[in-house]
């Protein structure tokens, strides 16, 4: 054993060597601070450089869910989308922040600011994270490796996430508590103090995303089982005080869980009810909607998450791991079940703000590998290796945020069709009009009018309710309903061209697997037609209907 502790040590000065000895280590620390400056300054000033429909084209529309029911709330609506249908379809802890924003911020009702200033809140949690993130890579003992790391968040989480979703605030969270954990030591050791902090944090980790559960449910035997000092007898006070880690979480997180349950009948959410086929098992990976860097990181990290455990669980030895082996374990099990269940269970809807984490995972698991392993590789090949990592990243961030933040022509742009025709509903419709429309965010948002969301994402549990009963039509009645726009016309292309005499609108509920009624509108019937855009690869428009008198009666 001693041998092998030996080895690993001469494994991480060889890292340190590798950097120490060429006497220059100050010209490397000094480009990283300054692309590490130029990234936080631009972070907080594009947003004001940007156009509006840069902006646009960028911000997610789901976020404009979060705006809309945040706006609706501070104007005394009540937690609604469109101030008709209560609605749970958010993340609480980000919908809370958003809420708190909307009712401090002198412009909730000038949109294009509000979506301005909420990348200026992003900005400031993504900072905050990013130095969290600084000192837990200081656990490493090769400068190099460090320097890998924040060259690795900043190319892979700081730059890539803001899109007004909640996942600046789960990687400032997430690395709050990763930080925490690889401080903290021990579980044995832990006071009752660091025992309640950590449980508040993974509470509010909890809250930010709640399908961070399979992390959090990966935390706990790693706390538990994982540890170096040998003493099996100590498991006794391990479990004592990961039970009390537990019980201040639940303590943060049921309050929600009862709110949900007692004002919807359900715990769960229903923008998670609809996307869940639990406990019917399929395969779903082929209709995730991922950017290609988002798959390349995800598959990136199970990678790394298999390697990381089959190294630390494997039957050979491993010399001392150091303060970063429970967090990086943990986060490797995390990986690995919530992609699992994301493969297995997730139907519908997924998008590439839902694997966020396991980008974080790649930051942590990337670096720390490499240290575990140190010991094979000369100290020649891991400088160039490092270093060629660090400046393709260097090299490639300001490539890749040019190409999607700075385009000139968004005349292709779903985002940007939604949110021109939201400003013509401002401008043209009654004061009054009530329209229906799935992926109703930027219409919600933007237009000044009431917006039924016809998806179900930020509907109410009702609504499905009456898919699964066929009354479709009399849901739109009572909610008011006076237009319906749809957007995705993937197999209707006589709808696209306009050569159309009527066109007949299916609802689905994803909740009940089942179209619930249908709807018939008339080309004649048309009162906006937008410019063609891409959907995906599907060439399509956006059309307004106004529904004619008696359309909706049974």
């Amino acid at each position: 054993m001693k041998a092998d502790i030996v080895a690993v040590s001469a494994g991480r000065g060889r890292w340190r060597g590798s950097d120490d000895r060429s006497g220059r280590r100050a010209i490397p620390s000094l480009l990283l601070a300054l692309f590490v400056g130029a990234c936080v300054v631009y972070v907080f000033v594009s947003p004001f450089l940007r156009s509006t429909l840069q902006l646009v084209a960028e911000i997610q529309d789901d976020s404009a869910y979060y705006f809309q029911i945040g706006r609706n709330y501070a104007d005394g609506w009540g937690l609604t989308f469109d101030g008709r249908n209560p609605t749970n379809g958010f993340q609480p802890l980000w919908q809370a922040l958003i809420a708190v924003m909307q009712l401090s911020l002198p412009f909730r009702h000038q949109p294009e600011q509000f979506v301005r200033a909420e990348l200026v809140f992003e900005a400031m949690l993504l900072t905050a994270g990013l130095m969290v993130f600084a000192r837990t890579l200081r656990f490493l003992d090769s400068s190099l490796l460090r320097r890998l790391g924040m060259m690795l968040f900043l190319t892979a989480v700081f730059l890539m996430i803001r899109s007004g979703m909640e996942s600046s605030l789960l990687v400032l969270l997430a690395a709050i508590a990763v930080y925490l954990q690889a401080r903290n030591g021990e579980l044995e050791r832990w006071s009752g103090w660091r025992c309640a902090g950590f449980g508040i944090v993974l509470g509010g980790v909890l809250l930010a995303r709640l399908d961070t559960i399979f992390w959090i449910a990966g935390l706990f035997p790693v706390l538990v089982l994982m540890t170096e000092s040998g003493e099996d007898g100590r498991l006794g006070v391990r479990l004592q005080k990961a039970f009390r880690i537990g019980l201040v979480c639940a303590v943060v997180l049921i309050p929600y869980l009862a709110g949900n349950y007692l004002t919807y009948h359900h715990l769960m959410p229903i923008s998670g009810a609809l996307k869940i086929s639990f406990p019917a098992v399929g395969y779903y990976a082929s209709d995730f909607v991922l950017s290609p860097d988002t798959r390349a990181l995800l598959l990136l990290s199970v990678i790394l998450s298999v390697a990381c455990l089959v190294w630390e669980l494997g039957p050979w030895s491993r010399g001392r791991a150091g303060p970063l082996r429970g967090p990086a374990c943990a986060m490797a099990v995390g990986v690995l079940l919530h992609t699992g269940f994301a493969v297995l269970f997730m139907k519908w809807a997924v998008f590439s703000w839902h694997f966020v984490l396991e980008g974080f995972a790649v930051c942590l698991l990337l670096p720390y590998l490499c240290s575990r392993m140190a010991v094979f590789v000369s100290p020649a090949l891991q400088r160039w290796a490092v270093a060629a990592a660090i400046t393709v990243l260097a090299c490639a961030a300001p490539l890749v945020v040019l190409q999607r933040e700075w385009k000139s022509d968004m005349s292709h742009n779903w985002h940007v069709a939604s949110y021109q025709a939201a400003k013509w509903v401002k401008t043209n419709l009654p004061a009054d009009a009530v329209i229906a429309m799935s992926d109703a965010g930027n219409m919600g948002f933007y237009s000044d009018r009431p917006v039924v969301n016809l998806d179900g994402l930020v509907n109410s549990f009702e609504y499905q309710d009456s898919l699964k009963e066929g009354r479709f039509r009399e849901f739109l009645r009572h909610s008011d309903v006076s237009y319906i726009a749809q957007h995705a016309f993937w197999h209707d292309p006589d709808v696209v061209s306009g050569e159309y005499v009527s066109y007949t609108y299916r609802p689905f509920s994803h909740l009940y697997n089942r179209t619930g009624g249908e709807l018939r509108l008339k080309r004649s019937e048309e009162v906006y037609r937008s410019p063609s855009y891409y959907d995906g690869p599907h060439k399509t428009v956006l059309v307004i209907w106004k529904i004619a008198p008696g359309d909706l009666d049974e």
